[in-house]
């Protein structure tokens, strides 16, 4: 991430109330700091972001990690999380059951 960019990003965090925004860290250690500081946010680089080593960093530490990927440029980001997802089956049939094995249950949402 190019240094202003870096730069602004610190200081709009900086700017939530409560936030303790930690130093730039190179990208073999996030894993570990994330773990050890235990933070409710990660903002980074997405540049050269695989899914693995991404879903690593959200479940790590025992808790969810929310994560704010930026584009190289910062024109644009995602938002990454995990959230508990509760779908009402309803009658349970056979067929319902096996929908929602499936992942394509026709259930609504609760």
């Amino acid at each position: 991430m190019p240094p202003v960019l870096a730069g602004i990003v610190r200081d709009v965090a900086l700017a939530a109330e409560g936030a303790i925004v930690a130093d730039a860290v190179p990208a073999g250690d996030l894993a570990d700091v994330v773990s050890s500081l235990r933070p409710d946010v990660v903002i980074l680089n997405a540049a050269g972001l695989d899914a693995p080593p991404l879903d690593a960093l959200m479940c790590g530490g025992g808790r969810p990690v929310r994560v704010i990927a930026l584009s190289a440029k910062g024109e644009e980001a995602c938002l990454h999380e995990l959230r508990p997802h509760v779908a009402v089956i309803g009658d349970l049939s056979s067929a319902a059951l096996l929908e929602a094995v499936r992942g394509r249950s026709g259930a609504s949402h609760g």
